[in-house]
């Protein structure tokens, strides 16, 4: 179960090992550690659209996506509700 949070103005996922870590920062600056979900370890499957997904089962979407960087460890989204 994806937790929904009606409050995240930012998400921080972090991929340590087979997991991706998760920080959300509230629009009242608090700092909340997210659910932790697997890397996908799938063929044709990014760690930018792995972590996209995540983002959009949230409910959210980022403001701004780094499509030239895929295949990257850490991810900084600013995000707004959809």
């Amino acid at each position: 179960m994806v937790e929904k949070r009606q409050d995240v103005v930012h998400m921080l996922f972090v991929q340590r090992g087979e997991m991706w870590e998760l920080i959300l920062t509230t629009s009242d600056g608090q700092e909340h550690a997210g659910e932790p979900f697997a890397a996908s370890g799938r063929e044709g499957f990014t760690q930018l659209e792995q972590v996209l997904f995540r983002i959009g089962a949230m409910g959210y979407k980022p403001k701004d996506t780094p499509y030239d960087r895929v295949n990257e460890r850490r991810y900084s989204f600013d995000v707004i509700p959809i």
